[in-house]
């Protein structure tokens, strides 16, 4: 009903057309989408900032920029300069004041204030680099963020004296830490993140954190003294594995500490309205504005919040010794303002995130997951605690759905989070009770090129502000006011009064493994004929832990215009469906989620739609790694493309970032100490039975499947004469293997040519 009651505002909301468009989605269409992102409900609920995101064609980049809209009216207007880029909008608690980051060529990244009534904008600080995880005190004086500090490299040898005027090559770069690389940041620079904190008003940041600690999100605590904080202060956090707790970070300097020790990730603390109950998910710069370090040290942050009394900062960050090691994120940690020591709120075994303190900061909050025995999938679940670390609870621990983004209510006495059910994501209120109360499962617009679920939401005076998205829309932004959805943006309306989409269709599937329910959907090109024979893609989802659902892609779109069925499941490894569901990889049986997408397959078949003798398929990341599987196990598929793929898990776990841990979680042990198993379960295996014609697509930069892995695929293939070519995403990591635009639309153009080369006319 919420989803209907959305398309229904969408055709009010679209220009009206005289007759339906007939051209199709072009490539060059990519540069038309606009879409909403970032909501932030000022505390009435009155006004709500937001970013667009859309793409610049002469730079080939995307681009963001700061609007606001009032809720009662839909007015809306852009805010900010209208030169360079604004993101990360912030409300200060009396909603009369907006942080926000401003960037542009050639200048120093800064941290903004909008004044709402006059709309001019301030500069608070400029900085070398951009700040994040944005943070008011209660008492609006003071903004907390985190920012990189650089350390100092490691030293090995000595080289020679460089004359003045030689031009000699780089000196040698030494790594020292086991994680000395990621796929977001590359190489990563010498430093660590820490917590700072400045007047609102501008003037001089100061350090609350140090240490060599990772960190995550901050959160004030309802005082405003202290932060709260999750982080992994193991003394080894390299090695740690689930390591983070919740810490309370003083700012008077004194000594911080861990609320709760528990094994496993903890994230995402937000202390309740009350101070009751703390909650939680398992450069130069002008004249005196100097940055004033909070933390130090070299420790991951994640989030940061400031207490209520406004003294302190809470942040999850990683605190292991060793934090290269350490696997699942820090605990929560209080970051006092006044430089004394940090202090730990909580120690778990498992990744803790996301403190939020409650507003009258009784209690903080936070996301955390448990590290299974033997490792696989933990579902990430709402816990909360007293603000002193007392008093420890699970409150989803009877919902087998992962949550995420706590937002506390105004009386502390229930949070908001984004849950992900069947593919869908919404939002619930999760009171301190444990009960659930499901508000819309419409939640979406996390990602354009491929229909992954999931998106943001912002709350505030009543008013939940969430971006949506489905066949028609990539992501507007919508509202929830009374318990009725309201669509306050329809960004796409250009295009669709230009271009005929694909639409999107359920699509029943049973597993003939063991008859299990898949579920799964079909896009179909726009003007379709019921009946029609088409040559049809399976496209397959990364992770695994992840999930497609029924919303916009601009890869469905461009294969549904070449003519081309799409069929996508949610086949078991993918989450949204129960811990159940998504641990059930079976090690001992290679590759046994094979039935379920080449029942998705036979189910297109026997619907009418697919062409039995046009079948493709692709993917990537762990949807690559099953296209290369399936084409060493299979001879049905005229053609196939895998994306970003693992093709070997014993090289990929000790050449790709973090990927250590993930053969610790996924096999118990590292690639020495069971080498068959993991070779067996790899698609290198097969590759001396493979005869489908197979394209590799990789970027170069990426850090999480290297372009190695692509290219021990493309050589064994091409040492045994099966037809393969490998194309290359210059400047491309695993995340932004779509990040440009151009190389999006060029990248779906190779792979349709690929496999219109082999399509049986």
């Amino acid at each position: 009903m919420l989803r209907q009651a959305l398309v229904a505002v969408a055709a009010i909301v679209a220009a009206p057309s005289c007759a339906a468009p007939t051209a199709a989605f072009a490539p060059e269409d990519l540069f038309r989408i606009v879409v909403a992102k970032s909501p932030a409900v000022s505390p009435d609920g009155r006004t709500i900032a937001y970013v667009r995101e859309g793409a610049d064609i002469a730079t080939d980049r995307r681009v963001k920029s700061l609007w606001l809209v009032e809720v009662a009216t839909g007015a809306q207007h852009r805010a900010g300069a209208k030169r360079g880029q604004q993101a990360s909008p912030a409300w200060s608690p009396d909603g009369r004041t907006l942080a926000y980051v401003a960037t542009r060529p050639g200048a120093q990244p800064r941290l903004m204030a909008l004044d709402r009534t006059s709309g001019r904008a301030r500069t608070i600080v400029a900085l070398p680099k951009p700040p994040s995880r944005i943070a008011w005190s209660p008492d609006g004086t003071t903004i907390a963020f985190v920012s990189f500090v650089p350390g100092p490299a490691p030293q090995l040898g000595t080289a020679p004296k460089k004359p003045g005027s030689a031009k000699w090559a780089e000196p040698l770069r030494v790594y020292d830490r086991l994680r000395w690389q990621t796929d977001d940041d590359g190489v990563l620079p010498f430093g660590t993140e820490q917590v700072f904190v400045v007047p609102a008003r501008g003037g001089t940041p100061r350090q609350v954190t140090t240490g060599d600690y990772p960190l995550g999100k901050i959160a004030f605590d309802r005082d405003g003294r202290s932060l709260i904080a999750d982080s992994n202060r193991d003394p080894d956090p390299d090695h740690a594995i689930g390591g983070g707790d919740l810490w309370r970070l003083p700012l008077d300097g004194s000594a911080q500490k861990r609320l709760l020790a528990h094994k496993g990730p903890d994230e995402s603390p937000v202390p309740s309205p009350d101070g009751s109950t703390i909650a939680w998910i398992g450069t130069d710069l002008p004249p005196g504005a100097t940055p004033r370090l909070v933390t130090t040290g070299d420790y991951p942050l994640g989030k940061i919040a400031f207490d209520r009394d406004g003294r302190s900062l809470i942040a999850d960050s990683n605190r292991d010794p060793d934090p290269d090691h350490a696997i699942g994120g820090g605990d929560l940690w209080r970051l006092p303002l006044d430089g004394s020591a940090p202090k730990r709120l909580l120690a778990h075994k498992g990744p803790d995130e996301s403190p939020v303190p409650s507003p009258d900061g009784s209690t903080i909050a936070w996301i955390g997951t448990d590290l299974p025995p033997g490792g696989g999938w933990s579902t990430p679940r709402l816990h909360a605690t007293a603000a002193d670390g007392s008093g420890h609870r699970v409150l989803t621990a009877g919902l087998d759905a992962p949550v995420s983004n706590p937002v506390w209510d105004a009386d502390s006495k229930a949070l908001l989070v984004l849950v992900s059910e069947r593919g869908r994501t919404g939002i619930a209120r999760i009171g301190l009770d444990g009960s659930v109360t499901r508000l819309t499962d419409a939640v979406g617009g996390d990602s354009l090129d491929r229909p992954y679920a999931g998106g943001p939401f912002s709350a505030g005076g009543g008013t939940i502000a969430f971006i949506t998205a489905d066949g028609d829309h990539p992501g507007d932004l919508a509202v929830l006011v009374g318990g009725r959805p309201r669509l306050l943006t329809d960004l796409a309306a250009p295009l669709r009064a230009t271009r005929a989409l694909a639409t999107i269709r359920p699509l029943a599937v049973k597993s003939s493994r063991d008859g299990q329910p898949i579920d799964a959907w079909i896009v179909l090109p726009p003007g379709y004929t019921p009946g029609q024979r088409l040559p049809t893609i399976l496209e397959i989802h990364g992770g695994p832990a992840a999930s497609y659902g029924p919303t916009f892609a601009t890869d469905m779109q461009l294969y549904a215009a070449a003519g081309y069925a799409v069929v996508y499941p949610n086949a078991r490894n993918s989450t949204s469906y129960g811990e159940a569901f998504a641990n059930w990889t079976r090690l001992d049986i290679p590759f046994a989620d094979y039935d379920d997408f080449m029942s998705t397959v036979d189910a297109a078949i026997a619907a009418g739609i697919a062409d039995p003798d046009n079948l493709f398929v692709t993917g990537g990341s762990y949807g690559g790694y099953s296209t290369a599987a399936i084409v060493g196990k299979t001879g049905r598929l005229c053609a196939a493309a895998a994306q970003k793929p693992v093709i070997d898990w014993n090289s990929k776990f000790l050449t790709a970032d973090l990927a250590w841990g993930e053969a610790m979680l996924t096999y118990g042990a590292l690639p020495w100490e069971k080498p068959l198993e993991i070779w067996n379960n790899s698609p290198i295996a097969l590759a001396g039975k493979v005869s489908t014609p197979t394209l590799l697509v990789v970027g170069s930069e990426d850090r999480r499947t290297p372009p190695s892995q692509a290219l021990e695929f493309y050589s064994a293939l091409a040492l045994r004469h099966v037809p393969t070519e490998l194309v290359i995403v210059p400047g491309a990591n695993h995340h932004d293997l779509t990040g440009r635009p151009s190389q999006s639309a060029a990248r779906v153009s190779a792979i349709l040519a690929w496999f219109e080369r082999y399509r049986r006319k």
